[in-house]
């Protein structure tokens, strides 16, 4: 084990000498019980000398409090350089500074920041393997321990080990991708987990604290960190669950939001900012990105107008702000938000990048190819995280951008990205993300000879969930509907064809299918998932469309409170299928999917049959009578956009613009409005 030795009167003047012991290395060390014994001379003799050195747990704690306070208003020079003072001897300090490199390695995602990340956390480690409570691991099994025993510098040491072990856990998936560094990671997540348990245990059943704040910030980071396991496990789809609950994990969704939001609580806590920035990072990307983009934004908003109160110019809190903005549909505030974020600090441009993606998605949503072009070779420049999506991305809107006005220089270079995609793939955790996998296929597929590609950056809105996006503002749809359709009439020479495959044209089906429950027609987007189904058997290369489809059957289904229905199809789309593309996007919405009918079931079964009297009441009360006005029609359906049409006028012209089966079209009682 690494130690490091602090020497010399002058605290300013740290010197660090290495003491090598005869004990295991970190990769081994880092596994052992939180109260391991082993402690020799040399140990406590540096324990004694670095107690003199140091400042109190107070002291530290106040100090980095005041790293995190600098850091959310921008000023992250400052901020490393109040948690460099001290992180030699300091656990929190070097909590704070590994934090902040941290936060930089998994914005960059660059080799040599995460290096460094690991370098800061390791150290915490060794820290913390000093300062850690000291005892007989034979005799802690046959003796419960006595917390009271514990110092309260011992105590904050096993939850600053436990956030430790998580970032290191989280770096070794990013870092290396062969399987023992796989196994590894797994085990220290698995030993976080365990910590995080044994915190919450100290919390419950220690009596004597020196003073309630020492206490507020202890709680407020044992309850962030059980809230975060709690959230994130119940997100995984059930047979990942049930695999995880066998070797020791399990997670509640309802308990993680309550253990979250009791950290956010405790203001004066240490860590209750950072539960604020889990809390909007899953509501604001995790739900939307896994689950069904039916996120309620109300928590968030509140969460997010506390934190602007006190951070009013903070860079993080500005991007979120975007984000709600953008998933409420309102992009002009969120491309304002972006744009500020951006201009607001340039110590870390690693922020930058995130906005430039919401930028690209804003623009995409307009249909303004060009400007999204942009933004997407920013990040094919600057950004580590996925080239080949990026790359992709680029070469998608030039696409586009050519499609939808012939240049042919446009469309070489287009040729030229795609061409690049497939030699750009990266591995997280020993696997290819999904998006950057379909970007790969297409981009195959694409330079091998079939030379045509059908509306590329449709295909990636689905992915990343843009259509629920779009469904906020019903004006953003119509655009992209007539792209849709106009792409759906140059295939109509395909289709009478038998012998020929429908790839092309039922993946435009899928996405129109999309749209139109997006414009609140359900049961014409249940007519297109169910064509996709039909013609399932000419599906030569996209076979990923059949089980999506009846994924997007289900959830239509739920809107339309058919709940057997919506199971069967989602279990279908589940249990039918298997070793297509996008199949892990099925699984964690299915899964969202399933646990929305449960909620829905318990609800209905809460309500108490009507009486009688109630449904004779009930059903002369539901005679449908004539409105005293005409109901407003929704402006982004009209062809003309000026919303004066009759009702049989906006269905004639509604059936001549969406079409079902081959070409053929539907009769006026289909359209529910």
């Amino acid at each position: 084990m690494t130690i490091r030795q602090v020497d010399g009167t002058e605290r300013g003047e740290i010197k660090e000498k290495i003491i090598d012991q005869p004990c295991e290395s970190f990769d081994d060390e880092i596994f052992l019980d939180a109260t391991d014994d082993g402690v020799t001379i040399k140990e406590t003799q540096l324990i004694e000398e670095i107690q003199e050195e140091q400042p109190s747990l107070e002291q530290s704690m106040e100090e980095v409090t005041r790293v995190l306070e600098l850091a959310l208003s921008n000023q992250f020079e400052e901020a490393g350089q109040i948690a460099d003072k001290w992180a030699e001897v300091s656990l929190y300090h070097a909590l704070g500074a590994a934090t902040l490199t941290f936060f930089k390695g998994v914005l960059t995602l660059e080799h040599a920041q995460i290096k460094n990340t690991m370098d800061s956390l390791k150290h915490v480690i060794d820290l913390y393997q000093i300062k850690k409570y000291q005892s007989n691991s034979v005799a802690r099994v046959v003796w419960k321990p006595n917390y009271n025993n514990y110092t309260e510098d011992q105590i904050h040491a096993e939850l600053v080990y436990a956030e430790a072990q998580l970032m290191i856990a989280l770096m070794t998936f990013l870092q290396d991708q062969n399987l023992i560094s796989l196994v590894k990671g797994a085990l220290r997540i698995r030993s976080c987990f365990q910590t995080y348990k044994e915190c919450n245990n100290i919390l419950n059943q220690r009596v004597s604290w020196s003073s309630e704040k020492v206490k507020r910030h202890f709680e407020s980071g044992v309850r962030m960190g059980l809230g975060t396991f709690n959230l994130m496990i119940s997100h995984l789809p059930s047979k990942v669950l049930r695999l995880l609950e066998f070797v020791g994990f399990s997670g509640n969704r309802s308990i993680g939001f309550t253990e979250l939001e009791a950290s956010t609580a405790i203001t004066d806590g240490l860590r209750s900012p950072l539960a604020k920035l889990i809390m909007m990072a899953y509501f604001c990307y995790i739900e939307h990105l896994f689950g069904l983009g039916n996120e309620d934004l109300t928590l968030v908003t509140n969460i997010l107008s506390s934190a602007m109160e006190k951070y009013p110019n903070s860079a993080f809190f500005i991007l979120f702000a975007g984000r709600i903005n953008q998933l409420e549909g309102k992009l002009s505030e969120a491309i304002l938000n972006f744009e500020k974020c951006i201009a607001i600090q340039n110590q870390w441009k690693q922020l930058h990048n995130i906005c430039y993606w919401e930028l690209l998605w804003c623009y995409t949503i307009r249909c303004n190819w060009k400007k999204a072009a942009e933004y997407a070779d920013i990040l094919r420049k600057e950004c580590a995280w996925s080239p080949a999506t990026y790359t992709y991305q680029t070469a998608s809107y030039y696409y586009m951008s050519h499609e939808a006005e012939p240049d042919e220089k446009l469309r070489a270079q287009a040729f030229e990205l795609f061409k690049q995609v497939p030699g750009l793939r990266i591995r997280y955790a020993g696997k290819t993300i999904p998006a950057e996998k379909f970007a790969i296929t297409t981009s195959e597929r694409f330079v091998s000879g079939e030379k045509r590609i059908i509306a590329p950056v449709l295909e990636f809105s689905y992915i990343w969930n843009i259509f629920a996006i779009m469904e906020k503002d019903k004006t953003l749809i119509d655009p992209m509907l007539k792209l849709i359709e106009k792409q759906l009439d140059s295939l109509k020479s395909e289709i009478d064809d038998s012998e020929k495959p429908l790839d092309d044209y039922l993946d435009l089906i899928l996405m129109k299918g999309m749209c139109l429950r997006s414009m609140g027609f359900p049961y014409q987007a249940e007519q297109c998932f169910l064509e996709i189904i039909d013609n399932e058997k000419r599906l030569a290369r996209d076979t990923y469309l059949a089980p999506h489809a009846a994924m997007e059957l289900g959830l239509t289904y739920v809107r339309l409170n058919d709940l057997p229905a919506a199971r069967r199809w989602l279990e279908k789309s589940r249990k039918d299928y298997t070793g297509y593309l996008l199949e892990t996007m099925v699984h964690f919405r299915v899964h969202c999917a399933m646990r929305n009918i449960k909620i829905m079931e318990k609800q209905s079964a809460s309500i108490p049959p009507l009486t009688l009297e109630e449904e004779e009441t009930s059903s002369l009360d539901s005679t449908p009578s004539l409105p005293s006005e005409p109901l407003p029609l929704a402006e982004p359906i009209m062809p003309t956009g000026k919303g004066q049409s009759s009702f049989f006028e906006l269905a004639s012209k509604l059936q001549a613009r969406f079409s079902f089966g081959f070409g053929a079209s539907y009769d006026d009682s289909q359209v529910k409005l």
